[in-house]
């Protein structure tokens, strides 16, 4: 029985603290940080703290997964502030009009996705559903180029 679980693993360009262990049948095995880095005493609280969530049932990798996701920017972020940025230099008929197209046409769609998963299919694809819907090209052209 191995009373610490954490090992390092040499890769090039260092070694790496990594943790193997079992979550619902499946073997995972989770990063620390890079030795010298990560010191031995931060990759054992580390480890103790994913082996606390083992116990209580959740998956570490979930729960990390889970806050990586809450720091990324969501399209509807981006367009929020992008709005607030331009705003001021334009008319107040036209902000809304802008911000009327963007609520209409792209948040529904693309708004949950996080900017760094966005692909240019998925924005194409999102700019030819408006063709049919508002029944001409114009203004799927103009809302592409305030996405």
């Amino acid at each position: 029985m191995r009373v610490f679980c954490v090992y390092s693993h040499r890769r090039y360009p260092g070694r790496y603290w990594r943790y193997d262990y079992r979550f619902s049948e499946k073997r995972k095995t989770m990063s620390y940080g890079v030795y010298p880095i990560m010191m031995l005493s931060a990759a054992r609280e580390a480890y103790i703290a994913a082996k606390r969530e083992l116990g209580e049932g959740r998956d570490p990798m979930a729960a990390r997964k889970a806050e990586k996701q809450a720091d990324t920017m969501t399209v509807k972020a981006v367009a929020e502030q992008w709005f607030k940025h331009r705003k001021p230099s334009k008319t107040e008929k036209h902000a809304s009009e802008v911000w009327r197209r963007l609520e209409l046409d792209i948040l529904p769609t693309l708004g949950n996705t996080p900017v760094n998963d966005l692909t240019a299919a998925q924005v194409r694809d999102c700019i030819k559903a408006i063709v049919p819907v508002r029944n001409f090209i114009v203004g799927a052209g103009t809302v592409g180029q305030f996405s």
